[in-house]
């Protein structure tokens, strides 16, 4: 298996205690209540970049693939990650490349 840096996963926990710290910088972009409500309390989301913008701590809006329950169809949402903070997330693992298969050079 190989891994991106680009598509990370992070746990409902995680992603609550990041959304907490998000709603502290106003302007951030946080989950809505609606969202937060209907998380999956085991699940684990899909999370990739969207954007950086200017600021010290490199402020990165990142798209999240929400996990929500009793439905197997997850919620779009986004959420703003310092880029220090992205980077602690666990990257996803993808599957090996298949023979003949673009690697998109």
């Amino acid at each position: 298996m190989t891994y991106t840096r680009e598509i990370q996963t992070i746990k409902t926990k995680e992603l609550l205690a990041a959304n907490k710290k998000a709603a502290k910088d106003k302007g951030a972009m946080t989950l809505s209540e609606e969202i937060v409500n209907a998380l999956d309390p085991t699940g684990t989301h899909v999370i990739r970049p969207a954007m950086v913008y200017a600021g010290t701590d490199g402020t990165m809006r990142c798209e999240v693939i929400c996990k929500v329950q009793d439905t197997e169809y997850p919620k779009l949402a986004y959420v703003d990650f310092t880029a220090r903070d992205f980077a602690k997330l666990t990257p996803m693992m993808l599957p090996p490349r298949m023979e003949g298969e673009d690697n998109g050079n």
